[in-house]
């Protein structure tokens, strides 16, 4: 009976190891989750409505932007390159900061991210690479 409760207190304490190791991984899973291009699909405006960015593209006024493996971020708004850095919080929520503009947060679900801040809510999808 002893070597069986040896076994089973050496089981469990392989286990427990491995669920904490597979849950330090998990940080790096989550910056994977928003690494990438993305294009503004929407944006809802409390003044202007919902304006759909094909009208914007077709305006030569783009908004998207691309996500770096290092933090980096190149958001491009209505055409102009804003400096930007961004940081993943949890697998489903990023925070993307502008530079002389501050932070947005954007929650990430079915394949979108969405910010709103309350008066403008923006809709990102996956892009293309630039």
């Amino acid at each position: 009976m002893g070597k069986k409760l040896v076994a089973v207190l050496v089981t469990i304490a392989c286990a427990c190891t491995l669920c904490l190791a597979l849950v330090g991984c998990g940080g790096g899973d989550s910056k994977a989750n928003f690494v990438g291009a993305w294009e503004l699909e929407t944006i809802e405006d409390a003044e202007l409505g919902t304006v759909d960015a094909t009208i914007l593209k077709q305006m030569n006024m783009p908004i998207d932007m691309s996500l770096n493996e290092d933090g980096s971020a190149d958001f491009v708004m209505f055409g102009q390159s804003i400096d930007a850095t961004w940081k993943a919080n949890s697998a489903t929520q990023m925070t993307l900061t502008l530079a002389g503009e501050g932070d947005a947060i954007f929650t990430l679900a079915e394949g979108k991210l969405t910010s709103d801040d309350g008066e403008t809510t923006m809709i990102f999808t996956r892009g293309e690479a630039s």
